[in-house]
């Protein structure tokens, strides 16, 4: 007789609780539970949320500042993607309100990288 290993049994214990309080969950709770559910077969790309994002462009200029340069040019151009996906995965309405604010920065994105390199020769 085949077992079921004890964190299936909870996972699937889990789901079922989060089936009957679905009026009471929040949606990334349910959400979260769904993909439980499947082991993950649907999990969406890793997408950094805005304040995220630019908190890490924060941390490498604060970083470039102090003389820690970020040397990778793999890490320079995956900054500048975190923060063009950030970005892009913003909801329309939220887009139209804070397009004035984060225009010079979309417009910026593409030389992000080689701003980031150009400060390691200073």
């Amino acid at each position: 007789m085949f077992l079921r290993p004890l964190s299936a049994t909870i996972v699937q214990f889990s789901i079922s609780l989060f089936a009957a309080n679905e009026s009471v969950l929040p949606r990334w709770a349910l959400e979260l539970a769904r993909q439980l559910e499947h082991r993950g077969a649907q999990a969406p790309l890793d997408v950094l949320g805005p304040v995220t994002a630019l908190g890490e462009l924060r941390a490498t200029a604060v970083a470039l500042f102090a003389g820690r340069p970020a040397r990778s040019p793999d890490d320079r151009r995956s900054l500048r993607d975190d923060l063009r996906r950030a970005m892009e995965a913003l909801g329309p309405r939220l887009a139209v309100g804070t397009a004035p604010t984060v225009a010079p920065l979309r417009r910026a994105l593409d030389r992000l990288p080689k701003l980031l390199s150009s400060a390691l020769l200073e």
